[in-house]
């Protein structure tokens, strides 16, 4: 690490791009859903979701504790809760899809256990 700064800062850049591609994923999400919001907010939304989400990792899946946690955002930024609620519905069937890709993939390529008996 003292040596190099090449992968930390890579890291760093990664995810900062990830960070504002879930901000910009908001941004359509709000603009998708005819509550319009500048690219400003939806990064500050995206932060505060983000210390939502840290602060409730225990409970799983957060569930319940994302979606409260968004609507007492939307609220503090003067926006609806029927907003907050969708724009969460949104997100939960975001993350429901990817699931499903990542276990049709499992399933077409084989579970790890069966990829190491067929070696």
């Amino acid at each position: 690490l003292y040596q190099s700064r090449t992968p930390l800062v890579g890291c760093l850049l990664f995810s900062l791009l990830g960070w504002l591609t879930t901000a910009i994923e908001a941004y359509v999400f709000l603009w998708a859903m005819g509550s319009p919001v500048d690219v400003p907010t939806a990064m500050v939304i995206q932060a505060l979701l983000l210390g939502v989400k840290a602060a409730t990792f225990f409970i799983p899946a957060n569930l319940g504790a994302q979606e409260g946690g968004t609507v007492l955002i939307f609220l503090g930024l003067g926006m609806s809760a029927e907003a907050a609620m969708a724009f969460s519905l949104l997100r939960r069937a975001r993350e429901i899809l990817w699931v499903a890709i990542g276990l049709l993939v499992l399933t077409w390529t084989g579970w790890p256990e069966q990829r190491e008996r067929r070696t």
